[in-house]
């Protein structure tokens, strides 16, 4: 009978053996047999990772697998992490072994080194794990670090109560298809307003999933805003996941967890209406992103949520969306998808918007990013990444971006709030 022992070392997120004990077969001839190491990221099932030597900053952790058969006797399994410059960052070994005349036929022992949040966010490159047994050396794997949108540590700029966000990231739905990293993206959204933009966290609405639901969203946007933001306040409003245009009208709805594809109108939060919930709001300015298409298709895949859909548009006749008052910036024009974009494990629009949110837009260096900015490094960049693909994304804005270009989202804290 099979049994899986999980053995903690306080440095690192788990380790763990399994196999079964039987009696000690009488031609045992050494203690255990390497069979080879996986290297990969954390996953649900226990004994697995999910294979791969492409890591990102952002990245939890990276797990290294060592696996053995014919464990005989105690040993001692220690793994190094080698940082690019060569030294070791982490060592950590753990003794393991079956009983007395007992041996197990198969073993795993897993260890995982932290990155995101932790000092190796702040490394990458080429680094290297090797893994000893008994003080031999049995395997080294070399894996790449690369840069990607690790969390925020401290913020930039001071807290500004009059800043409030409204975050909603729907990845798993309940009449839907997923949507991939939606809620990791929305997490990493509210990191970043929190850091960058000067957003209080006491200040950010953050729904994922199952919290994202039509009665949520109205009950924040009607209740729960109008009487908590004072007046002039500014409110950054982010979305992802599906979006639709009702096959009848094609008017463009946010899909919420609850929404159903065969009743757009019904179970659907029409874009208008929410964008006229924003502008009733005591607000100065508000911002929206939306990661998602309404082109009927799913977003970041390739299947058609309803068929004899046609692409939804934005129109600027909100009185608020004409004024400037509310700039919405999207990742889709017409009938486009908005992709994921598997290599940085976020959305397209989204790893794009935050990166120049980062600093990366600030095209003059002048430690400032400006609407305009930040939308033509988005547009830019989304574009280019898009065309390795079959099918074009090119964000949009409204207002016009002339109109617009010259507010400032980021501003040095040397020049006030």
């Amino acid at each position: 009978m099979k049994r899986l022992l999980v053995l903690f070392l306080c440095c690192l997120p788990f380790l763990c053996a399994c196999g079964s004990a039987k009696p000690k077969p009488s031609t045992a001839e050494s203690k255990a047999t390497y069979i080879g190491l996986k290297l990969g990221r954390p996953s649900a099932v226990k004994g697995a990772v999910e294979p791969t030597t492409v890591f990102l900053t952002s990245d939890e952790s990276i797990v290294a697998l060592v696996e053995l058969d014919d464990l005989r006797e105690e040993i001692e399994v220690r793994w190094d992490w080698i940082t690019p410059n060569e030294k070791v960052y982490v060592s950590a070994s753990r003794k393991v072994g079956p009983g007395e005349g007992k041996y197990y036929p198969k073993v795993a022992l897993a260890h995982a080194m932290s990155v995101d949040r932790e000092d190796a966010s702040s490394r990458p490159g080429l680094w290297t794990v090797e893994v000893y047994i008994d003080g031999t050396l049995k395997e080294a794997r070399k894996f790449n670090i690369e840069p990607g949108l690790a969390t925020l540590r401290s913020p930039s700029v001071p807290p500004d109560p009059k800043k409030w966000a409204l975050i909603v990231g729907i990845e798993k739905y309940s009449h839907l298809p997923p949507v991939e990293f939606a809620g990791s993206d929305a997490r990493t959204v509210a990191n970043y307003f929190t850091n960058l933009l000067g957003v209080p966290e006491g200040n950010v609405i953050l729904l994922e999933n199952e919290k994202a639901t039509q009665s949520a969203i109205t009950a924040k946007l009607k209740d729960y805003l109008p009487n908590n933001l004072e007046t002039n306040s500014t409110l950054y409003v982010y979305f992802a996941g599906h979006g639709m245009p009702d096959v009848a009208s094609g008017e463009p709805y946010l899909m919420l967890f609850d929404s159903e594809a065969t009743n757009v109108a019904r179970t659907g939060y029409k874009l208008k209406q929410a964008l006229a919930e924003i502008g009733a709001l005591k607000i100065r300015n508000a911002f929206l992103f939306t990661d998602a298409c309404f082109s009927g298709m799913a977003a970041r895949g390739d299947k058609m949520l309803v068929a004899g859909a046609r692409p939804a548009v934005i129109r600027v006749d909100d009185i608020h969306l004409a004024t400037g008052k509310i700039v919405a910036m999207g990742a889709t024009t017409g009938s486009q998808l908005s992709h994921a974009y598997y290599d940085k494990r976020h959305g397209l629009f989204t790893y794009y918007l935050l990166a120049g949110l980062q600093g990366q837009a600030d095209s003059n260096k002048d430690g400032a990013v400006g609407l305009g900015e930040l939308f033509s490094f988005v547009k830019e960049n989304v574009e280019r990444v898009s065309r390795r693909t079959t099918m074009e994304q090119v964000p949009s804005i409204t207002p016009r971006i002339e109109n617009v270009a010259d507010i400032k989202l980021i501003v040095p804290s040397k020049q006030g709030k």
